[in-house]
């Protein structure tokens, strides 16, 4: 499959980070070990990016990991990392949209920062829950609204409102597709801003890369999201890494 610009610089400008989303490494190895202490057998990791999660649980629990993902240039390096590592468990990398899962489920369950690949994170949400084993675990990390956004900033992201749900609304949210959240790492704003200075770093590295017209158009765009993310998304945007179970299973 040929890349797109967009998934190419996206590749790109991730290369160097710890994992591809704004969590503290603290906040990510923490989810990664509460996903272990429920020792699921197989897991399901949806948008795996260039495996952190996945290589990082297959080196904490034996689990059949099938880790997918659209982006050819992340599934290369997730490989390559794989390969260099020593894993308790085993992880398949596969070049897949969620189009293609057949109707089977998972002890766990990890949408981290994926959820358009069903749409909104509500039709994620559930989606995600129809996936799961009794008893299983999903990991669940998005965008949440911090604050009420502002309407530049959804004309600016072409979203609406309802994209996303407030920090205080979670609860509700998970409930609606069954479920009920055990854990909550919530992204602080320090940490997002190295995030965003990262990502902002490595796609002008990667604008170096290219010709002239691509360049341009590399540039513009992490201007113009720099740009909107200082003048709103830090104050309206948040991230948070959820752990869920089935409501029903609540109780165990």
């Amino acid at each position: 499959m040929t890349l797109s610009l967009a998934q190419r610089m996206s590749a790109a400008a991730h290369r160097d980070l710890p994992h591809a989303n704004p969590l503290s490494p603290a906040q990510f190895a923490a989810l990664v070990e509460a996903v272990a202490a429920r020792r699921p057998l197989d897991a399901l990791d949806i948008g795996c990016g260039w495996g952190s999660f996945a290589i990082a649980l297959a080196r904490l629990c034996d689990t059949s990991i099938l880790a997918i993902d659209i982006n050819s240039d992340f599934l290369s390096r997730a490989r390559a990392l794989a390969a260099d590592r020593a894993l308790v468990g085993r992880v398949e990398f596969r070049e897949s949209s969620v189009d293609t899962l057949i109707d089977k489920r998972y002890d766990a369950v990890v949408c981290i920062g994926s959820s358009q690949a069903f749409g909104t994170p509500l039709e994620a949400l559930e989606r995600c829950a129809a996936l799961m084993k009794a008893g299983g675990t999903l990991l669940f990390a998005e965008g949440v609204w911090a604050a009420e956004p502002p309407q530049e900033y959804l004309d600016f992201l072409g979203a609406q409102r309802s994209t996303f749900w407030l920090q205080s609304e979670a609860d509700a949210a998970f409930a609606t597709a069954g479920l009920q959240i055990r854990r909550q790492e919530v992204t602080s704003a320090s940490s997002w801003q190295a995030y965003e200075d990262a990502i902002h770093r490595g796609r002008l590295r990667f604008a170096a890369t290219l010709d002239a017209a691509e360049a341009d158009e590399v540039r513009t765009r992490a201007s113009t999201w720099s740009a909107s993310w200082q003048r709103w998304g830090r104050h309206a945007l948040g991230f948070v890494g959820y752990l869920a179970v089935r409501a029903t299973d609540a109780a165990s």
